[in-house]
């Protein structure tokens, strides 16, 4: 991999990480279809919702580096940020969180238009690797897993301001 001169074309490390999330997420979703069991249409409606929402955010990161400046990247972020529901930006927050390491916890909450990891209800998105929203609704989509967050707890210096 080669580093890209981000004065003139966009940084897409973040990417990297929205990526991890989801190859995971696809191997996950393909276990969830085959498990629905058969007239469950309830469940199937929900992995269908969740499938949905997978679909929201693919790139093609060649592409991006090579094709789009600084200023048009960030206007797709912001896009996305603009016409993504609230709580699905924050179940999105999560699962990038969820495998993130610290360093790019920091990346990507540095990077977020408008910060959504800031302000959540539970205030605890910075520091535990996972959104309110993906909290909520893990459990929903994903019943008996294991978090994989468990147990982290490192905070990420100056991604979110101190609340006095």
């Amino acid at each position: 991999m080669t580093i890209t001169d981000t004065t003139t074309r966009p940084d897409t490390r973040e990417m990297l990480v929205v990526h991890r999330v989801y190859r995971r997420e696809i191997t996950l979703l393909a276990r969830m279809v085959r498990a629905v069991p058969a007239g469950n249409t309830g469940r199937a409606r929900l992995i269908a919702g969740h499938f949905a929402d997978y679909q929201l955010g693919l790139h093609v990161l060649p592409l991006i580096t090579e094709y789009l400046t600084v200023a048009e990247w960030s206007q797709l972020g912001e896009r996305f940020a603009r016409d993504t529901p609230q709580d699905k930006l924050l179940f999105f927050l999560g699962l990038i969180l969820e495998d993130a390491s610290p360093r790019e916890r920091k990346l990507m909450l540095g990077t977020c238009p408008g910060r959504p990891g800031c302000g959540t209800r539970s205030g605890s998105a910075h520091t535990s690797g996972r959104s309110a929203g993906s909290a909520r609704r893990s459990p929903l989509i994903r019943p008996g897993a294991p978090a994989a967050t468990a147990g982290r707890r490192e905070p990420v210096a100056g991604c979110c301001p101190s609340k006095a």
